[in-house]
């Protein structure tokens, strides 16, 4: 080999030459480049420039060597590293500046490093060295492009190159007919500008962009070097962006894309710039569509099928101008970009023109066309692991927008695709972590679930999770996957625990991040609800204990709170363990009120923690705990807080249920806020129907004996609003059940009351209940028993109004039934189960 002769013959010139040669022209190949870095060419080489640094045959030749070991060898640039080659390469670029070929030599050999090596490059001082050589041969046209080329290879990897900026600026102003100058000179400041944020120099940068792609309108290259430009202003900053807005950048988008739609670079970029600058803000956006650039933006997918990049940023570029893909700046751009287009009153004029056709567009748009079109490039460019990542950022940005856009993916029939390209691209980070938030919104269908479960997203999903243990981002996105799989799912909780997922829960608890942590005890948390199999196995590795103490030393981590309280709730509701007997305690119920109270505006943790309460108070002891404590006004509280959520207003009515079943205790409720809190949810949730049944059993638990309340109830109307809840769900029998035995305890015997309920189609209402569940043993108790003491005044001809409300019943007549359901035939539809 010519790298042995070298170092025979360490003195002679021109032996050096020669040998020098030989490996210059084996590295022209990759095999022979290889082959060259098997044997320490790159040592021989660095060993024979620095012995004769005054030949500069030998040092052009040395730089001829590194450029194909950086080319053509899989290591060859780290061998050079290692040997010291970057040192050479500046000292003979600073030793030989007037010979051209040599500089020439250097500049490609520079040209042939990756980014990664930047950082190596400026600590060998070679950028200053490259800059001082462009300098000196200002007027070298073929020279400067390869000289510009470097200094973007070396912005690129974060090289601070601030100085570069004047001498690429007069490259484009002074040789404005030079395309291969322009294109190299403007991508290098694109570079720079993207690495080091804004100059003084940018906007005469941005205008002189604007002049030549005006003036090289047929030059694909020169239009896709302009859009760079126009694209790395887009993402400086708000000043930036404004300067190329003035230059009129959407409209040299706008031509370069039209004129150049088969050539790929142009396309990608036109395409990215158009996507950076309708991200910015909604103005920006509306400018774009006014401007007619839709259509333009979604036909690229067609024109340049073929180019996964040009279909990438397509689809990256209409889902942001149909305002479902964002990306956001900072509030002191935004602040910056908001004054400078509130200046004019022509600017407002243009905001309100512009919203008008972007709710044309929205409104011409179909979604479910939109992601089937990404569902057929998915296919079409399977291979792209970039593109998939985009194309799954995208349906996610889409199905979580908006209920039109979850039910678009959904009709879209994506999920087959999206698990094949999951399974393929196995070890992308990115396309896991977007593709498992996909599957998650689609797995709130019931049907998209049955299909992921047939394809195995129980086997795959667990090995998932065990392969991503080193990336939080994918472990949250797989955690919501599983969790919403085993909703309501003892099948599903089963086989995850045959899969092995619990080891790997315990695994991520042991982390140091509090955010996973939460969201694997709301993976537990589900795994224990309602599942008795999986309770049993979780409490023998040690659950329970691991809730209580992730209770008690984070209390001020409402998420991890809140799961706890979950975790602890779903094994009250289940296990038979005696441990669980630990759980209840005046020391845990002092805990949970108090988190209660910490975490007043969390909604999440309220649900859990009144759900909990629920099932702690089912005796009597543990009542008198919480009268004790003052809990009946705690839980009051959260209900007034949380008027809308369901889940609050639910687990909050049925502790008060809990709480209204013995004598004594009715009376403190009846005459607190629980009665308002009753009232609040027939206005606000009579669509819920288990909000509802809950609503209903305290309006009768509290009536029960209480002569004064039942007056109350049709007072004040609530007679009336109970009868239009059953009315609305007909067919739910705990609704059903609660509401026939609620308005027997409102009437009792008292006559008055009974003409009053008649008169307002009790009767009418008990009949339909009847026939809708006449097989259900509650309502065949309850049911005929009202409708017997209503037929009793239905023919009387006095009015309600002018009786006189004589109370008959013997109070022991008014049996309450449990707080969990009024017999044995009505379903207890414990929810602890949070999403």
């Amino acid at each position: 080999m010519g790298s042995q002769a070298s170092f025979a013959n360490p003195d002679v010139n021109l032996v050096q030459r020669q040998c020098l040669e030989a490996l210059r022209h084996a590295c022209s190949w990759e095999s022979g480049a290889a082959t060259v870095e098997a044997h320490r060419g790159a040592l021989a080489t660095c060993r024979a420039m620095s012995r004769h640094w005054q030949d500069a045959l030998i040092q052009e030749r040395g730089c001829g060597i590194f450029q194909g070991l950086a080319q053509g060898a899989r290591k060859g640039w780290s061998s050079l590293l290692a040997a010291g080659g970057l040192k050479q390469v500046c000292q003979a670029m600073r030793q030989f500046r007037t010979v051209r070929s040599l500089q020439m030599a250097a500049f490609e050999a520079l040209l042939a490093l990756p980014s990664e090596a930047a950082k190596e490059v400026e600590a060998a001082g070679c950028h200053q060295e490259l800059l001082a050589s462009m300098s000196a041969y200002g007027s070298d046209l073929q020279l400067l492009v390869k000289g510009c080329g470097a200094v973007r290879l070396l912005a690129s990897g974060s090289v601070a190159l601030q100085e570069a900026r004047q001498p690429l600026m007069r490259y484009i102003q002074e040789f404005p007919d030079e395309v291969p100058l322009l294109v190299a000179s403007s991508n290098a400041l694109a570079e720079i500008s993207m690495h080091e944020g804004l100059h003084v120099l940018d906007r005469s940068f941005v205008q002189g962009i604007s002049n030549f792609l005006v003036a090289h309108k047929k030059d694909a290259q020169a239009q896709a070097a302009g859009m760079n430009g126009f694209r790395a202003m887009a993402t400086v900053g708000a000043s930036s962006l404004e300067a190329a807005l003035e230059a009129r950048c959407i409209e040299r988008a706008r031509m370069a894309l039209l004129d150049h739609k088969d050539h790929e670079e142009v396309q990608s970029r036109g395409l990215d710039l158009l996507q950076r600058v309708a991200a910015y803000n909604t103005n920006m956006r509306d400018l774009i569509i006014e401007a007619g650039l839709y259509p333009i933006v979604f036909d690229a997918q067609e024109t340049c099928k073929a180019s996964a990049e040009v279909c990438r940023q397509s689809i990256r570029a209409a889902g942001t101008l149909l305002g479902f893909v964002t990306a956001k700046p900072s509030q002191q751009e935004e602040r910056k970009m908001q004054s400078a287009k509130s200046k004019t009153a022509q600017a407002a004029s243009q905001q309100r023109s512009g919203a008008l056709a972007f709710g044309k567009l929205i409104k011409e748009t179909d979604l479910v066309e939109f992601a089937i079109r990404v569902e057929k490039l998915m296919q079409h460019h399977k291979h792209s692991s970039l593109f998939l990542q985009d194309a799954c950022l995208v349906l996610r940005s889409l199905a979580e927008s908006s209920d039109d856009g979850l039910k678009a993916v959904q009709s879209a029939g994506v999920l087959q695709t999206l698990m094949a390209s999951l399974q393929k691209h196995k070890r992308s980070e990115a396309v896991n972590f977007h593709g498992f938030r996909v599957l998650w919104g689609l797995l709130s269908s019931s049907t998209s679930r049955r299909e992921a479960l047939e394809a195995g997203v129980v086997e795959w999903s667990t090995a998932a999770l065990a392969r991503f243990m080193d990336c939080p981002a994918v472990q949250s996105a797989l955690l919501l996957v599983v969790n919403r799989l085993c909703l309501k799912n003892p099948d599903v909780k089963v086989a995850y625990v045959k899969a092995k997922i619990l080891p790997l829960i315990w695994q991520i608890l042991e982390t140091e991040n509090l955010f996973l942590r939460g969201r694997s005890l709301a993976v537990l948390a589900t795994l224990a609800s309602n599942c008795f199999s999986v309770t049993e196995e979780m409490m023998q590795m040690g659950a329970l204990e691991l809730a209580v103490d992730m209770l008690q030393s984070h209390t001020e981590n409402a998420q991890i709170q809140g799961r706890s309280i979950q975790m602890l709730w779903g094994f009250m509701q289940v296990s038979r363990d005696p441990q669980v007997e630990e759980i209840y305690t005046e020391e845990m119920l002092d805990v949970v009120l108090t988190s209660i109270q910490s975490h007043a505006t969390k909604e999440q943790l309220q649900s859990f923690a009144l759900g909990f309460l629920w099932t702690f108070t089912s005796s009597s002891l543990r009542k008198r705990w919480l009268l004790a404590r003052k809990g009946v006004a705690t839980v009051c509280t959260s209900l007034e807080a949380f008027p809308h959520s369901s889940m609050v207003q639910r687990h909050g009515l049925e502790v008060l249920r809990s709480m209204s079943t013995s004598d004594g205790r009715k009376w403190v409720l009846s005459d607190g806020p629980s009665v308002e809190a009753v009232t609040g949810a027939l206005k606000l949730l009579r669509h819920d129907a288990e909000v509802m049944a809950a609503a209903l059993g305290l309006l009768g638990n509290l009536a029960c004996g209480n002569v004064e309340f039942k007056r109350r109830v049709f007072k004040e109307g609530l007679c009336n609003q109970v009868l239009v809840v059953m009315e609305e769900h007909a067919r739910d029998v705990a609704v059903q059940v609660l509401g026939t035995w609620a308005l027997g305890v409102f009437v009792g015997l008292s006559q008055k009351r009974a003409r009053e309920l008649f008169e307002l189609g009790g009767k009418d209402r008990v009949f339909a209940a009847m026939a809708e569940h006449a097989l259900n043993d509650s309502i065949r108790a309850y049911g005929p028993l009202l409708v017997r003491r209503l037929e009793l005044v239905q023919e009387m001809t006095v009015n309600a109004a002018n009786m006189e409300d004589q109370e008959l019943e013997a109070e022991e007549l008014d049996v309450a039934p449990s707080h969990s359901q009024p017999s044995g035939s009505v379903t207890h539809r414990s929810n602890s189960e949070g999403g």
